[in-house]
């Protein structure tokens, strides 16, 4: 059975679905419903990153293992986030973030994707 979690904070609503064994909070480690949806929150940002991998590495020309080396992960690692077959971390979704919003040649797409920067105020306020 999967259920379907609508959410709204300040500044936007949204929704996930989530199967009956990941639908407790304490499965995240937090304790507090507000908490659960900062959690929901991040796993959003990390899909709409996951997604637009690809294009941001291609618009600067850089390879996977650069990047992964940028980041601290191996290129094996990077490339299984970016295929999809792995969640990226937080930390790592952080410093992709970081990394592509300091290029000149991405910060614009980043800029453009408006969900992505509300979903990251609502985290960082």
């Amino acid at each position: 059975m999967v259920y379907t979690v609508f959410y709204k904070t300040s500044s936007f609503a949204g929704y996930c679905f989530l199967d009956k064994n990941s639908i407790h909070p304490k499965r995240y480690g937090v304790f507090s419903f507000k908490a659960f949806i900062a959690v929901l929150v991040k796993i959003q940002i990390c899909s709409f990153i996951v997604n637009d991998l690809p294009v941001l590495r291609a618009r600067i020309g850089i390879s996977q293992e650069d990047i992964a080396a940028k980041i601290g992960v191996s290129r094996q690692t990077y490339n299984s986030y970016e295929v999809k077959k792995r969640p990226i971390p937080w930390s790592v979704c952080i410093a992709l973030i970081t990394f592509f919003n300091s290029n000149s040649k991405t910060r614009e797409m980043m800029k453009n994707n408006t969900y992505l920067l509300e979903l990251m105020d609502e985290i960082f306020g």
